[in-house]
């Protein structure tokens, strides 16, 4: 097992046990050759998002809930691979982002982390924010240096008590925006988002 099969075995624990309510909503991950299907369909071959995949499919959105009932990493949760292929493919021919870009977290509100799948890229596997609310869309913002770091920060954020997830309610909550920086800014030192928190 390498280092970001152990970061995701440690978020299936960390769901398990912080946010059990959005555990129950993953989906069963698809075939391996379902997978790689459904990247090729956006021309990407990325063996990181492939073991993401095949860890879980993702959360699906439920119409009877509100959006904000899905969230885990504070910008949203990983969503179904044919939801994120979907979305890559309608935000390609509006331009909105690189073509490069992989939409691995959304919000369900417009909001996206989104991963680097250029290999020749120097940012390659470097997560991107596009979010409207906050004004970073023509303007794109790292905000998690890898995958592994993304889901380290979210493992570690609840464990130290500044991700809450209120499962009854089904509400995620942030107590703690100084730690969630400290954090944040431990765990992905090259990330531009977290700068004015150094």
């Amino acid at each position: 097992m390498n280092k970001l099969e152990k970061s995701i075995s440690a978020l299936d624990h960390c769901l398990k046990k912080y946010c059990e309510a959005l555990y129950q909503r993953l989906l069963n991950p698809l075939e391996k050759e379902k997978v790689k299907e459904l990247f090729q369909q956006i021309g990407v071959d990325d063996s990181d998002l492939e073991k993401l995949y095949l860890w879980k499919n993702g959360i699906p959105y439920d119409v009877s809930l509100p959006t904000y009932s899905f969230d885990y990493t504070s910008f949203g949760v990983i969503p179904p691979l044919e939801y994120a292929v979907e979305i890559y493919q309608m935000e390609s021919q509006n331009d909105l982002w690189s073509k490069s870009l992989v939409p691995i977290v959304c919000s369900y509100a417009g909001d996206f982390l989104l991963y680097e799948s250029d290999k020749n890229s120097q940012t390659y596997g470097v997560i991107y924010l596009f979010s409207p609310n906050l004004g970073y869309v023509y303007d794109l913002i790292t905000y998690f240096d890898s995958l592994e770091s993304m889901i380290l920060t979210t493992v570690e954020s609840f464990k130290s008590g500044v991700f809450v997830y209120n499962n009854n309610e089904m509400v995620f909550e942030v107590n703690d925006r100084s730690m969630q920086f400290n954090i944040a800014t431990k765990l992905n030192p090259r990330s531009e988002y977290w700068d004015d928190y150094r």
